[in-house]
């Protein structure tokens, strides 16, 4: 790196310049690295990473599970391992562009088979570089997070987090407030060593030197420059993201906009599936170039920062004359234009969209047999997991009431989704350490206008009782502390009201699952997961419940491929209940289902190509 580091200014133009002038072998190595993640990396870093050698034969550790994990050896070893293979990608891709812009600068023609086999010779480097940045990073955020674990037991420790969520009392804000503190002492403390580091890269790749003496070089090289560097990359980043949001923003509302275009001039739905299928490409192309550009621009804005390229910067700063430039590119453009061309082109775009809309329609899923349940056994107004709140449930058409169980004190089976009553009931009292006969007088609040008899504590039996033949019951088995004696009183009830065949159960601990399989081999189980590790379509249930922000099309077919059904939570959006059932779920849990089942049943009337407009904005469900 030079004495000093030159200003943003200078290193934002010369990477620009450099994008300009190495186009061509940029896109190709990125084109190159993207398709070997795919078709190679990404495979075999599964493969590795699903294998279980540092899980032993647990197929998947759920989040109640993960701390424990992640604090013995073998679970520090892992989450090392899994941050550097998906570090291994983007470390490659930055290599193959700091080789391009240092070959062009000592006056090498940059090609893709030299940068291929400059990267593979570095390939030792890289990967001990990978675990390093692992390790740094771990470290790093440890503090961040045991301080944030801090705040919030002295703060919020004393009831369930869900009545801190729900109420905000005065001490929800003064967590927030420390909590900012700390991120912001935190902020303070680690960008300029973080900045110090930023350089390993770089001059691991061009000086060749190992990852330790890489970082210890960076650090040395830096040292007056740390927060500089920090900075720099930070604004980099934010820029590229600004710019594809842009970018996406604009390319949705010109695609919309030519679907309505179409839609106004044709009333075939089959010409708009092409129209459709055509854009599907265009959005592939413009997503790849604005992923590959942002991902380049901000790879040599760090090799500036190592070494500022003066071919590059007299480039920038001195830019060629327009005019020969201008009538280059024009008539480049013109023979872009011929008729011949023009003809090749719009055939292929037009067989391409034949293909990608019948490709469209045949993948859509069919909405009809999309399941409903009420999450917390009914909507609002009426209080979570009553009675009233079931009837609610049944009046909206749900498929099933989701309703939390625990046990009493007295081993009681009630319908409680929290470990006290604080938010429910204005009761500070835990479940598990109250007696049934105690809590009976309690009553609900919201007050929905329902008896009050409606909105007291319910135990399982009584909502087995009124659900029997109105509305399927989805029960989930409410652990605060695994206690083996709520999957037995669970499996009991279910068996004395013999409703085997309208129940399922789901938890997210598999050892109350595999105690209800045992008990009762006919009930369907579910798996619940916000966070996991592992090949959770491997767990041995019939379908998995999990968090909304954790759906996309690939996980469907993940599960898909071991027969699991994949039931979504907590969708109440009408959009995002549209984009899910177009995504493929089985099941939406929601504190809206009125909404759900009108949107589920309209999408089922429409044709696949009706419900593919929607997708662009066209058309709407009432």
């Amino acid at each position: 790196m030079d004495r000093d580091l030159p200003s943003a200014r200078k290193i934002f133009r010369s990477s620009l310049s450099a994008i300009r002038l190495f186009f061509v072998p940029i896109v190709t190595w990125n084109l190159a690295i993207v398709a070997i993640t795919t078709v190679i990396l990404v495979p075999v870093f599964s493969s590795i990473l699903s294998a279980g050698f540092l899980r032993g034969q647990v197929f998947v550790i759920g989040h109640t599970d993960l701390l424990s994990f992640v604090s013995r050896p073998d679970g520090v070893a892992y989450v090392i391992l899994a941050i550097a293979l998906a570090l291994t990608a983007s470390v490659m891709r930055f290599s193959g562009v700091h080789r391009i812009a240092m070959d062009a600068r000592d006056g090498h023609r940059p090609t893709i088979f030299r940068t291929f086999f400059g990267v593979i010779r570095d390939a030792p480097v890289l990967g001990s570089l990978c675990v390093m940045v692992s390790v740094l990073g771990i470290v790093t955020l440890l503090p961040l997070f045991l301080g944030v674990w801090i705040i919030y037991q002295r703060t919020l420790g004393e009831f369930d987090i869900n009545y801190y969520l729900s109420v905000r009392p005065p001490e929800w804000n003064t967590a927030l407030l420390m909590v900012g503190g700390w991120v912001l002492i935190w902020a303070a403390v680690v960008i300029g060593p973080v900045g110090r580091t930023l350089l390993a890269l770089p001059i691991a790749i061009t000086e060749r030197l190992p990852a330790r003496k890489a970082f210890i070089e960076s650090w040395r090289r830096s040292r007056p420059h740390g927060r500089r560097l920090a900075a720099t990359v930070i604004i980099t980043i934010v820029v590229v993201i600004v710019a594809r949001l842009v970018v996406d923003a604009a390319f949705v509302w010109g695609a919309r906009s030519i679907v309505r275009a179409t839609v106004s001039v044709s009333d075939g739905l089959r010409v708009v599936a092409v129209i459709s299928g055509a854009l599907f490409l265009v959005s592939i192309i413009v997503d790849t170039i604005v992923s590959l550009l942002g991902f380049s621009f901000a790879s040599l804005v760090l090799v500036n920062c190592y070494r500022l390229d003066p071919v590059l910067v007299r480039n920038a700063e001195k830019p060629t004359r327009v005019r020969p430039k201008t009538t280059s590119r024009l008539r480049t453009v013109r023979r872009w234009l011929r008729p011949g061309r023009v003809v090749v082109i719009s055939l292929a775009l037009v067989l391409f969209g034949f293909w990608a809309g019948s490709f469209l329609l045949a993948s859509m899923p069919d909405p009809s047999g999309v399941a409903i349940s009420a999450h917390r056994t009914g909507p609002p107004p009426a209080p979570e997991n009553t009675l009233s709140a079931l009837e609610a449930a049944i009046a909206a058409g749900a498929d099933f009431t989701e309703i939390d169980v625990q046990l009493t004190a007295d081993g009681v089976i009630v319908v409680v989704h929290d470990a006290d009553l604080m938010r429910v009931a204005r009761d500070p009292r835990r479940v598990a350490a109250a007696r049934y006969e105690d809590l009976v007088d309690l009553v609900q609040i919201p007050d929905d206008g329902s008896p009050p008899s409606e909105r007291r504590i319910a135990r399982l039996g009584d909502v087995l009782e009124r659900s029997r033949d109105r509305i399927g019951v989805m029960i989930e088995l409410k652990y605060y502390g695994f206690d083996p004696r709520l999957a037995e009183a669970v499996a009991d009830e279910i068996s004395a009201y013999d409703m085997e065949d309208q129940v399922v159960v789901m938890s997210f601990y598999r050892a109350g699952l595999e105690q209800i399989r045992e008990r009762l081999p006919d009930v369907p189980l579910g798996f619940l997961s916000t966070a996991a590790i592992g090949e959770i379509g491997r767990v041995p249930v019939e379908f998995i419940a999990a968090a909304h922000q954790s759906v996309n099309r690939a996980f469907v077919r993940s599960l898909r491929r071991h027969g699991r059904e994949l039931h979504a939570w907590t969708v109440n959006d009408p959009q995002l209940m549209i984009d899910l059932i177009e995504t493929g779920v089985d099941g939406l849990i929601t504190d809206a289902p009125a909404t759900a089942v009108r949107i589920r049943d309209e999408l089922a009337e429409l044709t696949p190509a009706e419900r593919l407009l929607l997708r662009f904005g066209v058309g709407s469900i009432r």
